[in-house]
């Protein structure tokens, strides 16, 4: 292991452990952390939130675990009674309340690392999704304390949806996509400003950081679009962002 102590992203990692992780927690108590957090799960990670459903203004659109900040436009599904919920129930035990193939749009919004297995869902999906249907779903990235919050039971990163999109697609198929298949389409990945610059002034590329290094990514999203067809399995474009509704750049 010596020869590898003085790789170049060994001397990374100790230049970020050395001038990050100090100034970012030194004033925080773990408790007050896990508030913090909380609180920006609850009250940011949902507003503003810009998707392929804004461009489809009659479709049925639907936003899946929506609490009580529903995605304009969707009808919104949770397992507790709230404002802007219009179905309540528990989709790990009860069918949507919508036809086969008869959704344009589904939108999910920290909802997925709440729930384990998820198979039940992705049948749901795949069961009321018309072919085409875009699925545009937001999650803590897994390598970040966010995905570690109580109550998070799944954490999510890029190998778990490679493996349901490309590797394992033809598992997951027949068994849980009701016979379609993911076609993954983008990824977007939440860097808050204060990070790129950080690791601009560090330099260091931003794709070793978001592939190798903790608390880079706060949240995250997927794209993908459901199709019946057997097209060719494809990688996502990457992309990242400051905020969900600001403007993207290719990783």
């Amino acid at each position: 292991m010596k020869r590898y102590e003085n790789s170049v992203p060994i001397r990374w990692m100790r230049r970020v452990r050395t001038a990050l992780l100090p100034s970012t927690y030194r004033a925080l108590s773990l408790a007050a952390l896990l508030r913090s957090l909380i609180r920006y799960e609850r009250r940011l990670f949902r507003a503003n939130t810009v998707g392929w459903g804004d461009q489809m203004p009659n479709a049925v659109s639907i936003d899946v675990g929506c609490g009580t900040s529903k995605k304009p436009g969707c009808i919104g599904i949770d397992l507790l009674p709230a404002p802007g919920v219009d179905h309540v129930l528990d989709i790990l035990k009860e069918d949507l309340p919508f036809q086969n193939r008869s959704v344009d749009y589904i939108f999910s919004s920290h909802f997925i690392e709440h729930i384990s297995p998820p198979n039940r869902v992705w049948q749901e999906f795949s069961r009321v999704a018309k072919d085409g249907c875009g699925i545009e779903i937001w999650s803590p990235f897994a390598y970040s304390d966010e995905a570690f919050l109580p109550g998070h039971v799944q954490n999510w990163s890029k190998i778990n949806w490679h493996h349901l999109a490309v590797s394992h697609r033809n598992f997951y198929s027949p068994n849980f996509l009701q016979g379609g298949y993911w076609q993954w389409q983008e990824c977007l990945y939440i860097i808050y400003p204060e990070t790129l610059s950080e690791f601009n002034s560090l330099k260091i590329p931003l794709q070793f950081a978001v592939r190798h290094m903790v608390n880079v990514v706060v949240e995250w999203a997927n794209y993908f679009r459901y199709t019946t067809k057997q097209e060719a399995a494809r990688e996502p474009v990457e992309y990242y962002a400051v905020a969900r509704d600001a403007k993207r750049s290719l990783l």
